[in-house]
């Protein structure tokens, strides 16, 4: 179901057609996740990385498991959306 919603929600065009829009990569995932998936009365979550390192974890559940390193090669293990800075 949830594959379904992201094609008639046209996620992956926006990701795509991301690097000639003025949206910034955490930007353009909040919108498809927060507005459009959502609007379409689906749930879900996106990983992204853009081409100069950027990273957007964006999801509208309770959690989502994720890990990133930081510029320290720290590793940073995140479950909830409270834990975003």
């Amino acid at each position: 179901m949830g594959r379904i919603l992201y094609t008639k929600s046209g996620s992956i065009r926006h990701f795509c057609t991301n690097g000639i829009s003025e949206k910034s990569l955490k930007e353009a995932t909040k919108d498809v996740i927060q507005n459009k998936l959502t609007k379409l009365g689906g749930t879900g979550a996106v990983v992204a990385l853009d081409k100069n390192g950027n990273m957007s974890f964006e999801f509208n559940t309770a959690g989502m498991y994720r890990a990133s390193m930081n510029d320290t090669r720290e590793l940073v293990l995140k479950i909830y959306k409270e834990e975003e800075t």
